[in-house]
């Protein structure tokens, strides 16, 4: 068996590498694999260091609640003897004055308190209904859509590109479109930030139009 390198992205690990280190050879660069071990902050983080090398995600029983917990040792020995399959997530990217972002999970689009976003949606270049007010737009991956798009439409999809409206005055029915659909959120009144998963938020205003399209290239989880 080639001993393959192994990066690993978790706030445990020492407990992670005391799995690893009987199967992998532990790097922080260049791996052919990336444990994420921790929660789904953990998985988007570790996608972010390492865009496109295959992730090991393993939840800890401290962000487990309720989940059927995975032995880690086994996982790992599993992947190391090639019992495994790979699974190709689709990725979002967000363009705002000239700043990209690419997501996993979600694109959220939201207000910055007191003022409301009005705003209007467009894909592919077809506006949606009128003008909106409320707290802004979500736009999720499938893999995404069991996070903030499911706590706002409580439904989830797995196909496409998910849109769902975020508490607006004039109630919208969300929307799944396909995953090559280009969309574009215009904002004209208010002030909120763009924010791409976990990372650091870009500021929007009045005027600013957030592009939103399938990104080039997609993650790659590994299934047992």
């Amino acid at each position: 068996m080639i001993e393959m390198k192994l990066a690993i992205v978790s706030k445990f690990e020492s407990e992670a590498i005391a799995a690893a280190k009987k199967y992998f050879t532990i790097v922080s660069y260049n791996p052919d694999f990336v444990l994420a071990y921790g929660g789904d902050g953990t998985l988007l983080f570790a996608e972010e260091l390492y865009p496109n090398v295959p992730k090991i995600f393993v939840k800890h029983k401290s962000s487990c609640s309720g989940c059927k917990l995975l032995d880690l040792e086994k996982v790992l020995k599993k992947v190391a003897n090639g019992e495994y399959k790979l699974k190709e997530l689709v990725k979002l990217e967000a363009e705002v004055n000239g700043k990209k972002m690419v997501a996993l999970n979600d694109v959220n689009i939201h207000y910055s308190p007191p003022e409301a976003l009005r705003f209007f949606v467009y894909v592919n270049n077809k506006k949606v209904n009128g003008e909106f007010i409320g707290d802004g737009v979500v736009v999720a991956t499938p893999f995404g859509s069991s996070a903030y798009f499911k706590s706002i439409t409580r439904g989830t999809f797995s196909k496409g590109i998910g849109i769902a409206f975020n508490n607006t005055t004039n109630p919208q029915k969300p929307k799944v479109v396909g995953e090559n659909s280009k969309i574009v959120v215009k904002i004209t009144r208010g002030s909120g930030v763009v924010v791409a998963d976990n990372q650091k938020p870009i500021k929007i205003k009045k005027g600013d139009k957030i592009k939103i399209k399938k990104y080039k290239t997609r993650a790659k989880l590994v299934v047992i």
